[in-house]
């Protein structure tokens, strides 16, 4: 495949390529992306009708290993300095090989068809801690985890579930190629101090301040409350553009190039467009693929656009990610 030159003009640039992130990553120029903002797909959660999707396989042991392999190449294309946030959403373990007893299997809600449960080893209904065992295996990739961050979703999918808590969180991991020397903006993020007459916040000495650094509980609603566009409709799995803003805000330096290998709507691209960052989305559904370009274009004339569809027969040549 050809180098794309960008016009050096154009002040926010990217590009969605069509494909499976599994043959598309190792094309990519070692060391050259600065930050990665991602959500694959749950295990088992979802059927998006499309050849080759991952979160399908038979069991979790492969999901997971498939998952490792795909960072270990965005580990390869992360600068040294980079980032990689990760977010992945747990499940219960289930009894049931063909759909018996779950009513939801097989059906459609909007835009995916849910998959029939996997067998596991597992105890019937013990919640899975897929996200945990994933986070382990890139640890012993050679992964430097700094922060799992708990994304506590303050309006929650309702459960009707008797014999347990509702589920109101997803995990954020926060993974680095080195323990220092990576790129960390705290200030930019930065909340307001929670204080009170007794007791000013930790590392004030003695003077009140507004602000303290943000905590690893993230206290966000799900992409449903925000503006719903022509993707966000069809898409029915996206996580929110206040989740993504936090992540580049703390981990990509300015005018940087921001990777997501399962781009989906086109949530990071969006917000990565809007924060003045180079973008490069690869995405296997094609209607996706196609349709957030409307999303992301939404964003502001004057946007260099470039949308294509993975060839594999070109794969020998490696595209430079700075002349996206």
């Amino acid at each position: 495949m050809s180098e794309v030159k960008c016009n050096d003009q154009i002040k926010n640039e990217y590009r969605i390529i069509n494909g499976d992130c599994r043959i598309i990553l190792p094309t990519l120029e070692s060391n050259s992306v600065d930050c990665v903002v991602t959500s694959p797909p749950y295990w088992g959660l979802r059927d998006y009708n499309v050849d080759g999707q991952i979160g399908l396989e038979d069991t979790m042991e492969t999901y997971i290993k498939t998952l490792t392999a795909v960072s270990s190449e965005i580990y390869r294309v992360l600068k040294p300095e980079g980032t990689y946030w990760l977010n992945l959403g747990d499940k219960y373990a289930t009894s049931c090989l063909s759909g018996q007893g779950d009513p939801t299997s097989g059906k459609k809600p909007k835009g995916a068809f849910v998959p029939f449960p996997r067998k596991t080893d597992l105890p019937n209904k013990c919640l899975m801690m897929l996200p945990e065992r994933v986070a382990i295996s890139l640890i012993s990739s050679g992964w430097i985890l700094r922060n799992k961050i708990i994304w506590a979703k303050t309006n929650p999918m309702p459960s009707s579930a008797i014999d347990r808590f509702t589920s109101s969180h997803e995990m954020i991991y926060f993974f680095t190629k080195k323990a220092k020397g990576y790129y960390f903006n705290q200030e930019a993020v930065k909340e307001p101090a929670v204080t009170t007459k007794k007791r000013s916040p930790a590392g004030a000495k003695g003077k009140i301040k507004l602000t303290r650094n943000r905590w690893d509980v993230w206290n966000l609603a799900t992409a449903g409350s925000e503006r719903v566009d022509v993707v966000d409709a069809i898409h029915y799995a996206k996580f929110p553009q206040s989740l993504v803003r936090l992540c580049l805000l703390a981990g990509c330096p300015e005018n940087g190039i921001v990777l997501d290998p399962f781009s989906g709507s086109g949530t990071t691209g969006k917000v990565a467009i809007e924060l003045g960052c180079k973008y490069v989305g690869i995405e296997l559904n094609p209607v996706y693929a196609v349709l957030s370009e409307t999303k992301i274009e939404s964003n502001e004339e004057g946007v260099s656009m470039r949308y294509q569809s993975f060839d594999p027969t070109c794969m020998s040549v490696s595209h430079k990610v700075e002349d996206v």
